[in-house]
């Protein structure tokens, strides 16, 4: 019992820092979707991919800020890349990501963050690069 309860508090941590960069990235909600149901969604959702990771079972829990920024690289495949919701999702994913690699040391994080922490970037790494490759991406890239 007390398990669950650490749970859904760490769930919930992981989903402020998610409410706090969104609202940092854009001022409104987005196409009818309040941060706080995104930030609770992909954290749930994450969550739910491998819930021994995340609770705890196979080693120490991931930081919060790990969390959510798993939450958010896993979150980009249930939004459209054209979308609105996609762009602000990879905005907020790369904010996170910044934070992490300028103070990371600051952190402590465990080796679970380390493979966490590393998928998230590569798959910020791999949807950077496909943005780049559009036709905006392409067009931003050439303006002066």
């Amino acid at each position: 019992m007390l398990s669950a309860f650490h749970s859904r508090f760490r769930k919930s941590q992981a989903a402020v820092v998610i409410e706090n960069i969104l609202s940092d990235v854009v001022e409104i909600p987005l196409e009818q979707i309040t941060f706080s149901a995104m930030a609770n969604n992909l954290i749930r959702r994450v969550w739910e991919s491998n819930p021994d990771l995340f609770d705890g079972k196979l080693g120490q829990r991931p930081h919060k800020l790990t969390v959510a920024a798993c939450a958010m690289a896993s979150g980009l495949e249930c939004f459209e890349r054209n979308s609105t919701n996609y762009r602000v999702l990879l905005l907020s994913l790369g904010v996170a990501i910044n934070e992490i690699r300028a103070n990371g040391q600051s952190y402590k994080f465990s080796p679970t963050d380390t493979v966490l922490l590393n998928f998230s970037y590569s798959i910020f790494d791999r949807e950077t690069e496909k943005a780049a490759e559009s036709p905006l991406g392409r067009s931003l890239a050439s303006s002066p």
